[in-house]
């Protein structure tokens, strides 16, 4: 899980107290802490790195914190009389801890980054009986196959060519010609430590020089040369048998050693169990004063109850389309005869067990379904693809080995190769004889392996745990393990050498063009883009024997559980006399000469062929020799001819397949072609904060669910993660005046960087910007009021007109006397009666 920002904090301030008094790895773990932060890209903001690679170095300060903290609790519970008792049991239970990184996860980059920036300040309190160490790290590995890998991660830059410059290097004097320099500056860079982590190639180069592998027959007593390079040495490597014997010898003492870094640290060294007088055990036993961390894809029954610091397992890598998906088909002897005894379809016996796991002749169609299996990769891929052949124990290594050559001598040569399959075995233990001569030294063996000068390797032990060749697709594993936990440990391991995918490494094609021409070099290319660009797997087939089916399929499927990887495996089974064709059936003429060794010229084959078992030597006895030829020939073309017609019916299918393939590759080329070319980048809108936003688009990559990555680029040459997206074509981002340009990833591809041109995206978000709001209009004004008018000006007065009096009337005369009433009316009669 990611750690919090507070306990980041915490961590980096615990890194940052350890000043070291002097140019020291504390001292260069500082400086390369700062000039990270001053870049921005310390492990937690480095998109370069996994998921887990990014917490790593928090993890293990955090993880450091905490130990401590258990060791001063216990020395302050102990008091005077018992402290250094409980606080010595307290570091010794609590000091180690476990990684569990599936082989292609980056286990060596991760050893290389969490030593750089180790946090050196993280030492036991005085007082508590844990003495103080020196600032050095040891890093320890089982077999010497896999030093190669954890030097070329920046540890080791390349030798200097000249001999001036070689002198001087082994007279530690750092001067070097100009051809030297610049052939170190570009190891330098090309080094993970520096493409990857980002280190200064200043860095690389200081730290390449400290770091020392440990020689054969190391003594300081007596070597001053050995003395002075472990004295100067911040990093040391060696084997787990030569620290072993040299902690033995007293060589390397408790306060030698800081950290302890055990690669395949499941492997022999359990501290526990006390075994013999000289064990890998002796190590952690001896640098008790140290903190141990083991790194392994495989947990043994002793590291389950430690802390688990990280875990990376297949499934993860399956699911980042980082791993092969692996086949595993179980070969069935079923139908065969052997020696005149039919290996029925029941369940094998005991007896039938032991025929198949001993018997010369059972082992003959194994192996020749192992060689057709390579071949048929090389005719379908067109690539060198190299296969591993896991033998059942050192004593029989050699007989196989001469039996698989002279089958590959029978078969067809490689159509990329152009000669016959080259069979190399890698044993400790090989005789005087004269054909084992070349490959009495395993480390070359296997450098030689690794170069692409053989093509099938026979293992026991050594290369089982360490051999990390992306090459090898095919893989037959005749050893049959048992439920244990540690058989299952060594089980897995073998599996793993398989999973690791093919990558365009520089390196590789180069080999290969050199090897066996562009055509090769170009089907390699072909073969990596297709499955990259198609978000395919690719693929790589185990095959097993029935007879090991019980305890080796159950480790398996319990591994597989473990893994999380139950949709990167396929269990199948498939009959050899179905696998093998008819004329691989035939007795071979030259069968009794196929190699130093060979039994007798019998062969094994199905009944189905007629082979000459018991029965069918009774038939012909009776029917006649020229009877029982007559049939066998008949049943032969018959089986031919079916044959024939499976075939056709095959390569129609193939056809069809391949034209639907073209026509999807080329409509996803077209897909690709689109996607890299300039995304598209407007202003989106303008927020009432003032905040702007901008608006990239792009085209669609094929496939399911992609996911995008919008990148940025500010002051320097990095790009960094501006938004991540799924399926969106169209993403959002804040817009920021230092953005220089703007790309967009999917997977590995990018398209073309965008240069973002500010004039004109200011003009756009001007226009986006609101209106400001209106300005609230005026309180109307109230009308004037009418005028008043004016009163009328008077009329001038017009002067008046004489009226004449009226004549005056003269006065009346008084009045008479009224006259007097007149008399009332007589009242009217009364009317007559009614009659």
């Amino acid at each position: 899980a990611a750690p919090r920002p507070e306990a980041a904090a915490r961590s980096l301030a615990l890194l940052l107290a350890a000043t070291g008094g002097g140019r020291d790895l504390a001292d260069f773990s500082n400086r390369v802490w700062r000039h990270l932060h001053q870049r921005s890209n310390l492990p937690p903001d480095n998109p370069q790195l996994r998921a887990y690679q990014r917490n790593l170095p928090t993890l293990i300060a955090e993880r450091a914190r905490h130990v401590l903290a258990l060791v001063a609790a216990a020395q302050a519970e102990g008091g005077d009389g018992g402290a250094l008792h409980l606080a010595h049991d307290a570091w010794l239970a609590a000091r180690r801890c476990f990684a569990f990184l599936a082989p292609g996860a980056g286990k060596s980059l991760s050893i290389a980054l969490a030593i750089v920036l180790f946090p050196h300040a993280a030492t036991p309190p005085p007082g508590c009986g844990v003495p103080p160490t020196a600032a050095r790290h040891l890093i320890v590995f089982p077999f010497c196959t896999n030093i190669n890998e954890l030097l070329d991660e920046g540890l080791r830059l390349e030798e200097r060519p000249c001999r001036e410059c070689r002198a001087a290097a082994q007279q530690a004097d750092p001067a070097c010609c100009d051809a030297c320099r610049n052939e170190q500056h570009r190891a330098a860079e090309a080094s993970s430590l520096c493409s990857r982590l980002g280190l200064r190639r200043s860095h690389v180069i200081e730290l390449a020089r400290h770091v020392y592998v440990l020689p054969d027959r190391f003594n300081p007593r007596e070597n001053l040369r050995h003395r002075r390079d472990f004295e100067q040495a911040w990093i040391v490597l060696a084997t787990q048998d030569k620290v072993a014997r040299a902690c033995e010898a007293g060589h390397i003492g408790p306060a030698d050693v800081r950290a302890l870094w055990a690669d395949e640290g499941d492997y022999g060294n359990n501290p526990d169990e006390r075994r013999g007088s000289f064990s890998w055990d002796i190590i952690q036993r001896t640098l008790w004063t140290s903190w141990v961390n083991l790194f392994s894809g495989t947990c043994a029954e002793w590291m389950r109850d430690l802390p688990e610091l990280v875990r990376f397992t297949y499934g993860d890598l399956y699911r980042s389309y980082d791993a092969c998906q692996l086949t595993v088909t179980t070969l069935c002897a079923h139908g065969l005869v052997v020696g005149g005894r039919r290996i029925g379809d029941e369940p094998l016996t005991a007896e039938d067990v032991d025929v198949i796991r001993t018997d010369r002749r059972a082992r003959q169609q194994h192996l020749q379904v192992f060689c057709r299996k390579l071949l048929n990769q090389h005719d379908e891929w067109g690539i060198p693809t190299q296969g591993v052949l896991f033998n059942a124990r050192n004593s029989g290594g050699e007989e196989v080995w001469r039996q698989l050559c002279g089958i590959a001598a029978r078969l067809p040569p490689s159509p990329v190769t152009g000669r016959p399959l080259r069979v190399a075995i890698a044993y400790t233990r090989l005789s005087r004889a004269e054909d084992t001569a070349p490959f009495r030294n395993t480390e070359r063996v296997i450098a030689a392996f690794k170069a692409l000068e053989y093509d099938i390797i026979v293992l026991s032990n050594i290369g089982c745990r360490g051999l990390n060749n992306s090459m090898i697709m095919v893989g037959l594993n005749m050893y049959p393990h048992n439920t244990s936990v540690a058989s299952r440990n060594e089980q897995w391991q073998r599996v793993n050498r398989l999973i690791r995918p093919i990558r365009l490494d520089p390196r590789l094609v180069e080999l290969v063009e050199r090897l066996y021409g562009r055509a090769a070099a170009a089907a390699l290319r072909q073969f990596v883009l297709h499955h990259r660009l198609h978000r395919l797997h690719q693929r790589a087939d185990l095959l097993e024997i029935d007879a090991n089916f019980a305890a080796n399929n159950a480790n398996l499927r319990q591994c597989i559980a473990e893994q999380g990887a139950e949709a990167a495996v396929t269990l199948s089974s498939e009959r050899l006399v179905d696998l093998l064709p008819p004329e691989a059936l035939l007795p071979a003429d030259d069968e009794g000469e196929e190699g130093e060794g060979s039994l007798d010229g019998s062969s094994v084959l199905s009944e189905e062929s007629g082979g000459e078992s018991e029965e069918s030597g009774e038939e012909s006895e009776e029917e006649g020799e020229e009877a029982a030829a007559l049939r066998r020939q008949q049943e032969l073309e018959e089986r031919l001819a079916a044959a024939a017609r499976q075939r056709a019916r095959r390569e129609n299918a193939a056809r069809e397949q391949e034209a639907r393939q073209q026509a999807q590759i080329r409509r996803e080329g077209q897909m690709w072609s689109r996607f890299r070319a300039w995304p598209t980048v407007g202003a989106y809108s303008v927020e009432d904060d003032g905040a702007q936003q901008l608006l990239v688009s792009f085209s669609a990559a094929p496939g399911g669910c992609p996911t995008y990555a919008v990148l940025g680029q500010r002051g320097g040459r990095r790009f960094e993660t501006l938004a991540r997206v799924c399926i969106e074509t169209q993403v959002v981002v804040p817009y920021d005046p230092s953005l220089r340009m703007i790309k967009v990833r999917c997977g590995r591809e990018e398209s073309v960087p965008r240069m973002l041109q500010h004039v004109a995206l200011r003009a756009e978000f001007d226009a986006l910007r609101p209106p400001p709001p209106p300005v609230p209009p005026p309180p109307p004004v109230p009308p004037p009021p009418p005028p008043v008018p004016p009163p009328p000006v008077p009329p001038p007065p017009v002067p008046p007109v004489p009226v004449p009096e009226p004549p005056v009337p003269p006065p009346p005369d008084p009045p008479a006397p009224p006259d007097p009433p007149p008399p009332p009316d007589p009242p009217p009669p009364d009317p007559p009666p009614p009659p």
